[in-house]
């Protein structure tokens, strides 16, 4: 495999968040690769789910659970699926996301996984509890949760951008999708690699 890779997500996306454990594997084997991470703004549009559909969720969050060992909370089928007024929208945790990237460039994948498992395992998708991960990686949390409730930077609107570009020239559907890059190509990895 080569060692360069661009990863498409969206954080609210379950399978993204059961890529944890592939992606992890990816880099312990490959070390050296770099990662640049695409947020495809997927789950960006403010939508309030049926009792259906959250329970679809819920069953696809037990597949995903199944498939690839990661956890899915009660916290989270109570607090998230369970709160028929809770908006599904992964904007604020996008926000969050490319922020925290921004402070810790290096670390961008663990940063997913830390603003992932506040959803899935914590429960909590609050303004709140995005700013406190600053903490971790050296930002002051109340300044981040002041950065969360305003508007996106247009950085993120470019990644956004760039990432439905990709997907468009790749013809890809959906996330994650791992693209290796050899020179100036791209090509799919395979999610086999991934689950």
């Amino acid at each position: 495999m080569n060692d360069r890779f661009i990863l498409i997500f969206d954080p609210w996306c379950g399978w993204c968040y059961g890529a944890h454990p592939g992606l992890q594997r990816l880099r312990t084997a490959l070390p050296h690769a770099e990662f640049e991470l695409l947020p495809s703004g997927l789950f960006c549009r403010p939508e309030r789910p049926d009792a259906l559909r959250r329970e679809y969720f819920w069953q696809a969050d037990q597949q995903i659970a199944t498939r690839t060992g990661q956890p899915f909370s009660m916290h989270y089928r109570e607090r998230i699926l369970g709160d028929a007024e809770q908006i599904f929208d992964a904007s604020l945790a996008t926000h969050a996301w490319f922020l925290l990237s921004q402070a810790a460039p290096q670390h961008s994948l663990d940063v997913l996984h830390a603003v992932q498992r506040l959803r899935y395992v914590e429960g909590d998708v609050s303004i709140d509890a995005h700013a406190a991960l600053g903490e971790r990686y050296g930002l002051d949390s109340a300044s981040l949760a002041r950065q969360l409730a305003g508007p996106w930077p247009d950085a993120l609107h470019q990644l956004v951008a760039r990432a439905r570009q990709l997907m468009q020239q790749q013809n890809i559907q959906g996330v994650p999708t791992l693209l290796a890059r050899h020179g100036n190509s791209l090509h799919a990895v395979s999610n086999q690699q991934l689950f």
